[in-house]
């Protein structure tokens, strides 16, 4: 929070007011932490952009976020249980 306040001051760009609302507005989300499904602390912008990444694919791979999968589960099964019955 200091260091957020320290960058908001040396911009230059915004009222007393207006930092004083940032500051009270990121009180306010960091206060729901725990609702969150995933929680980046910035400590070290490489291991940041990672992390960010890391949440994206795992996202991407949800199960609800591969419709094709259906498919290729029957072709899979079928694939096994076809050539079984056959002998």
């Amino acid at each position: 929070m200091k260091e957020l306040h320290r960058r908001l001051m040396t911009r230059g760009q915004d009222t007393v007011d207006t930092i004083d609302f940032r500051m009270e507005r990121a009180l306010a989300e960091i206060s729901h932490w725990g609702e969150y499904d995933y929680v980046i602390t910035n400590h070290n912008v490489d291991e940041s952009v990672h992390n960010i990444a890391a949440i994206l694919c795992a996202e991407k791979l949800r199960r609800n976020r591969q419709p094709e999968l259906t498919d290729v589960v029957r072709e899979l099964t079928l694939e096994y249980f076809i050539p079984m019955t056959l002998e």
